[in-house]
């Protein structure tokens, strides 16, 4: 069995746990001695942002790294946009088709007027029954808009 080059102690006189049971202090010296490790070695290699990136591309920290908000966008042609004097029943290829959950009601000049979601379809069929067939998105869309 071969042995290491390198020791080091971490010193630990007893957890905080008043029972000494619970691994509170062993941990919390564990991850600062992992994360000062991880940090200079980083440093070491002069790690960029992008292999920083590749190491960790699921995580939210890499992701960030990744990712722009044009990447995750979608583009004019796959919104799923429809007129408020459309009728309902003409939009439900496009409520459904473009994956999104809502039409987003807009004017001809393509301003956002509100949202009509498949929550509002939903509520929408059982208020009205076949009465849907007649109404338009713009009736029982949803135009209260936050802009945050």
């Amino acid at each position: 069995m071969g042995m290491c080059d390198l020791n080091v102690h971490l010193p630990l006189e007893r957890e905080l746990c008043p029972f000494d049971l619970a691994p509170v202090t062993s941990t919390a010296i564990q991850m600062v001695f992992g994360d000062t490790v991880a940090i200079a070695l980083m440093g070491a290699r002069n790690l960029s942002k992008e292999e920083y990136a590749a190491n960790h591309p699921a995580g939210r920290i890499g992701k960030g790294l990744i990712f722009k908000v044009k990447d995750l966008m979608k583009k004019k042609e796959d919104l799923p946009i429809c007129k408020e004097h459309d009728l309902i029943m003409d939009q439900l290829v496009e409520l459904t088709s473009k994956a999104c959950g809502c039409l987003l009601v807009v004017d001809d000049n393509f301003h956002l007027l509100g949202t009509f979601t498949d929550g509002d379809l939903r509520r929408t069929l059982k208020a009205s029954g076949e009465g849907i067939f007649k109404l338009k998105v713009g009736e029982m869309c949803n135009r209260y808009l936050y802009n945050y």
